[in-house]
């Protein structure tokens, strides 16, 4: 779509040099001669306000700043650059005080004023894009996040301010995959005086030792094979904000030796670099493993543990506290309404049973995927029906027919370990997806590398 400019100016000669300069350049263009008619076409130019305007200062009828004014308060992004014939410093620094992107002397060179124009509807583009990110990074978190009424995460959520404050306490967050740990690393940022500097989170488990090294410390020119420039690490990167350090429990023993070193001394150094860098950042750190079981086999650093476990935050899985089942899956459901265009109005009382029975070992994530994919592929009309709900049919059709008659009917009772229920789960989806990892675990909603560690774990063939 073309950018349209108002220009406003009593010279007709500058008006229609302007127009005609802006039209070739491809632009949607309309003129005004004072500042009455300014203020009509800007409600009306090609029926919607202007990208920019182009504002003489000196006007037969309304002193330019003025105008200035009144259009600011009626679009506060609408890009305004001043001219003028007769310019100075106090009237400079007004206009740009009013919001001016720009402030150009008569006579100007119109290759100048046309630079001048794409720049500063490029610096507001880029501050569109700026604003775009930040609402995706830190977000309306009270109006996005659903909290749960079971007594633990209530608890929580209460501490969460009081432990934002802490602005440099370490925070440890345990629990497993899917139940939202992240999603607490985010809030106590958004709640935190570090809530205008970057949150940056990396996953441990993602990167071999030495990529992880780099991506934390940076790394020089030159430092090894493919290092054809500096890199600032992600230290660097969070200076002043928050580093959301996840799956730290599959961090190598070499690397948490250096990781110990960086928050001892809040100094890093890059890979091959000689000087030492302060850095002022919060530390976040989320796993799903039981560290202290991996302090005693001596998999992970005792002093890094006790120097990681500040404050400790545990999020209990999903299916300890199913009473919160019924408000997620609301939540979701009015989510993908407004993301795909539907109209779910209801939820049947026999889907929402099956859901609620349901073990989710995904958590949350499983939960979120699950009713997702439901909205895409089952439910074509207003509500959701209990024939909607095949994942958890079909899930509960495996269990019980297990090649252990016995082991499936004492699934539904509460005696059976949960991690043999788990087991039979991740079985019963990998011969739906005929051993597809990739599909069982968007299925499951865990990663590849937790579905690995689970085949791994249960010895699953």
């Amino acid at each position: 779509m073309k950018p349209k400019v108002l220009i406003v100016d009593d010279d007709v000669n500058i008006r229609c040099s302007l127009e005609e300069l802006f039209s070739h350049k491809g632009y949607d263009v309309c003129t005004a001669e004072d500042g009455t008619s300014a203020l009509e076409r800007f409600n009306d130019c090609n029926q919607s306000s202007p990208d920019v305007v182009l504002l003489d200062v000196r006007l037969p009828d309304i002193d330019g700043l003025q105008l200035l004014q009144r259009f600011k308060n009626s679009n506060p992004d609408i890009v305004v650059v001043i001219i003028t014939a007769y310019g100075s410093v106090p009237q400079s620094v007004e206009a740009m005080h009013f919001g001016a992107a720009d402030y150009v002397l008569k006579p100007f060179n119109v290759d100048e004023i046309v630079i001048r124009v794409q720049r500063a509807l490029e610096n507001r583009s880029l501050k569109e894009q700026v604003g775009y990110l930040s609402e995706k990074v830190y977000g309306d978190w009270d109006g996005k996040y659903v909290v749960g009424s079971h007594p633990a995460i209530r608890k929580i959520y209460d501490n969460l301010e009081l432990i934002a404050q802490s602005n440099t306490s370490t925070i440890y967050i345990d629990g497993e995959t899917g139940t939202g740990k992240e999603v607490i690393a985010r809030r106590i940022h958004a709640l935190s005086p570090r809530k205008a500097k970057p949150f940056v989170d990396v996953n441990a488990t993602a990167l071999t030792s030495e990529l992880l090294e780099s991506e934390l410390f940076g790394h020089e020119a030159g430092s090894f094979t493919g290092a054809t420039k500096t890199k600032k690490g992600l230290f660097e990167v969070a200076d002043g904000g928050t580093l959301f350090l996840d799956e730290i429990g599959d961090m190598g023993l070499a690397m948490q030796a250096k990781l110990l070193r960086a928050l001892q001394e809040r100094k890093i150094r890059r890979v091959g670099g000689t000087v030492a860098i302060d850095v002022d950042i919060r530390l976040i750190t989320a796993t799903n493993r039981n560290l202290e079981a991996c302090v005693k086999e001596g998999k992970f650093r005792e002093d890094l543990y006790y120097r990681l476990h500040v404050v400790p935050i545990h999020l209990p899985p999903l299916r300890e506290r199913s009473e919160d089942i019924e408000m997620f899956v609301h939540h979701f459901v009015h989510l993908f309404n407004v993301e795909f265009g539907r109209n779910i109005t209801e939820v049947e009382p026999a889907a929402m049973r099956l859901m609620k029975e349901y073990a989710w070992p995904g958590n949350v994530r499983e939960l979120r995927n699950f009713i997702e994919r439901t909205m895409l592929l089952e439910c074509s009309g207003n509500v959701l029906k209990a024939e909607h709900v095949k994942f958890v049919n079909i899930s509960y059709e495996r269990l019980s027919t297990s090649s252990s008659g016995a082991m499936g009917d004492s699934l539904i009772g509460t005696t059976v370990p949960l991690e043999v229920i788990e087991r039979q789960h991740i079985e019963g989806v990998l011969r739906a997806t005929s051993g597809n990892k990739n599909q069982a675990a968007q299925i499951l909603g865990i990663d590849r590398t937790t579905l690995y560690n689970k085949i791994k774990k249960y010895q699953i063939i």
